[in-house]
Formats: C-alpha cells, sequence, structure tokens
C-alpha cells in the first residue's frame, strides 16, 4: 500500500489535512497545486489556454503542461472536479 494514503487515509478534519499539508509541502508547492487545479478547472469551463492563464494569473506555458495532463486524463480530472464543484455549491448554499 502506498505510504501516503496510508497517511491520508487517517486525515479526520481539514485542521488535520492543512497540518500535514504543511509538514509534507513548501508554500510555494501548495500554491502550484492549487494553480494546477484553478488550470484544470478553468480548462473545463473550455476556455482557451490564453484565457486560463489571464484567468489564473500563470504563464501561457503553465497552462500548456496543465492542459496536456487535462488531455491525458480527462475522466479523472472530472470526477474529481465535480466533487469539488459539489463541495462549493453546498457551501453557497449554507
Amino acid at each position: 500500500m502506498h505510504p501516503l494514503y496510508i497517511i491520508l487515509k487517517k486525515v479526520k478534519s481539514e485542521e488535520e489535512f492543512l497540518e500535514l499539508l504543511n509538514i509534507t509541502l513548501t508554500e510555494k508547492e501548495q500554491e502550484m497545486i492549487l494553480e494546477r487545479w484553478q488550470i484544470l478547472a478553468a480548462l473545463e469551463e473550455g476556455l482557451s489556454q490564453r484565457e486560463v492563464a489571464k484567468k489564473v494569473n500563470c504563464s501561457v506555458v503553465t497552462v500548456t503542461r496543465g492542459a496536456k495532463a487535462y488531455r491525458e486524463q480527462k475522466e479523472n480530472i472530472k470526477k474529481w472536479l465535480s466533487f469539488l464543484k459539489k463541495a462549493e455549491q453546498k457551501a453557497e448554499k449554507s
């Protein structure tokens, strides 16, 4: 079993998750992961790479890397983005 899976499986709250995130990744690495998911979400909206770069405030080269991952893993990315979208909609209703 993957060691990170074992660790992540034990996370019971957002506070614990953030603790683990801060132990594992630098602030810059965390920002890069968030940026990647913003890029993927914008690509899912159908924006062009230039539009995504402008919206996310990153380089077109960075978007191109995200677009490659999006093309190669589209169905998996859509699945995870749907979880995020549901959580955002739930938060809006609260």
